[in-house]
């Protein structure tokens, strides 16, 4: 299936609540994307749609606020899993990779195909 678009993505953070928010772009099995003090690249596999696996690199690029785990690390490898679902929407957990047993949750919203 292609997930190749440019996704809005939320993030729940450690409190629970809709912590913060970004953009990704999808294309092939890579994606890259940021918000306003992080970006983000990494890769997935869409191979077992609906299910969708991933693997990033989180990188600090302002110290305006913290991540979503709360603190202010420059930079994490973060794991993703997902469920596609209708309308394009994927929603999953990510978790640090040194530390998988803290998931918190996220969601990308489909808002445009890429040409």
């Amino acid at each position: 299936m292609e997930l190749d678009g440019l996704y809005v993505v939320t993030f729940g953070g450690v409190t629970g609540s809709r912590a913060n928010g970004g953009v990704v772009v999808l294309k092939g099995r890579g994606f890259f994307g940021g918000d306003s003090s992080y970006y983000y690249v990494g890769d997935y596999d869409a191979s077992n749609v609906p299910l969708v696996i991933g693997r990033g690199r989180i990188v600090k690029h302002s110290a305006a606020a913290p991540n979503v785990f709360g603190d202010s690390a420059p930079e994490f490898e973060i794991i993703l899993r997902g469920r596609l679902g209708s309308g394009g929407v994927i929603r999953g957990t990510m978790s640090r990779a040194v530390n998988p047993n803290v998931a918190l949750p996220f969601v990308l919203e489909l808002k445009e195909r890429l040409p």
